[in-house]
C-alpha cells in the first residue's frame, strides 16, 4: 500500500479525477432550477410566442409550485420556492390574460401579485435588502400597469370600485343632516355643540 502512495502519478491521476468529478458536481448545482422557475421560463416562452393558453397555464403550475408545501417536493439541493417569482408569475399571467381579452381574470391576476408583494406579506420572507428593493421596484410597475388598465377600460375600475362614479348630488341623494353620520366637519352650526 505505501508502495502505491509514493508513486507520483497515481497522485496526479487521483488529483485530476477527484477535480473533475467535483467540477462536474459544482456545475450540476450550478446549472440546477428549481421546477417553479423551469415553470415560469415556459410561461415566458409561451407569451413570448404568442400562446397565451398555455403561457397561462405555466404560470399557474409556476404559482402552484410557490403555493405548495416546500418540503413536499423538493430535493434536498433543490432551491426554495422564490416569492418574487410568483409575483412575476402572477404579473405575466396578467399581460397574458389581457392579451386574450379577459379583463376580469386580469385584474384578479394583478390583484394577486399586488398581494404577494405587499410589505406584510413580505415581512413573513427571509430577504436581503437588494431582493426587497428589487420586489419593490416590480410593484411599482405592477401598480401603474393597473392603473393604466383601468384609466383605459373604465368598466372595470366600476366594477372594482375604482371608477368615476356618479355623486351622490346626481342620484338624487341629500347630505345628512345629523352630524353623527359621515364626516360633516365644520358643517354644524356652533350652538348645536
Amino acid at each position: 500500500m505505501t508502495k502505491y502512495l509514493k508513486n507520483p502519478r497515481l497522485w496526479v491521476i487521483l488529483c485530476f479525477l477527484s477535480g473533475f468529478c467535483l467540477s462536474m458536481l459544482g456545475w450540476v448545482f450550478w446549472d440546477s432550477t428549481s421546477p417553479q422557475s423551469q415553470e415560469f421560463n415556459k410561461g415566458l416562452l409561451a407569451y413570448n410566442t404568442g400562446n397565451y393558453d398555455l403561457a397561462v397555464n405555466y404560470f399557474d403550475r409556476s404559482i402552484l409550485k410557490y403555493q405548495a408545501d416546500p418540503r413536499s417536493d423538493r430535493g434536498f439541493f433543490e432551491p426554495a420556492a422564490s416569492v418574487e417569482m410568483a409575483a412575476l408569475a402572477q404579473f405575466h399571467k396578467f399581460k397574458a390574460l389581457l392579451k386574450m381579452k379577459n379583463g376580469k381574470l386580469a385584474v384578479i391576476a394583478i390583484k394577486e401579485a399586488l398581494r404577494l408583494t405587499s410589505a406584510e406579506n413580505l415581512s413573513h420572507q427571509k430577504l436581503s435588502e437588494s431582493e426587497l428593493k428589487r420586489i419593490g421596484e416590480q410593484r411599482i410597475f405592477m401598480q401603474t400597469d393597473l392603473e393604466i388598465l383601468f384609466k383605459q377600460q373604465e368598466e372595470l375600475a366600476k366594477q372594482e370600485g375604482k371608477g368615476k362614479g356618479k355623486k351622490p348630488a346626481e342620484q338624487g341623494d341629500k347630505p345628512s343632516e345629523d352630524p353623527s353620520k359621515g364626516n360633516q366637519a365644520g358643517k354644524t352650526p356652533r350652538d348645536a355643540l
